[in-house]
């Protein structure tokens, strides 16, 4: 029990840590819709410091939480995943966590 609410809890936080990633990535196109032009970014109401320091708190503590309560087989697909989702690239990725 206690490693399925791990992987649920963890994998929750990194989602949101993607998810705010995403807005950043998106704020530009975010500003020319109608639809999309108040979100707090393209509205100018929070910076794209804050959101970049959000989405890492998120997604770090998703990634710690799926490592060390799942096992860190899952955390690293998880980081991989987030990563290639945000068009980074992963051998830079596999630099880090190999460090």
């Amino acid at each position: 029990v206690w490693r399925l609410l791990c992987m649920i809890a963890g994998t929750g936080l990194v989602a949101g840590g993607a998810s705010a990633f995403n807005q950043i990535l998106e704020r530009g196109p975010d500003a020319l819709m109608r639809r999309t032009r108040l979100r707090p970014m393209p509205d100018g109401r929070l910076a794209t410091g804050e959101a970049w320091v959000f989405g890492s708190i998120l997604a770090c503590a998703g990634l710690a939480i799926l490592a060390l309560g799942a096992n860190v087989w899952r955390g690293e697909v998880v980081c991989e995943g987030v990563a290639e989702a945000h068009g980074l690239p992963l051998h830079a990725l596999e630099t880090v966590l190999a460090r």
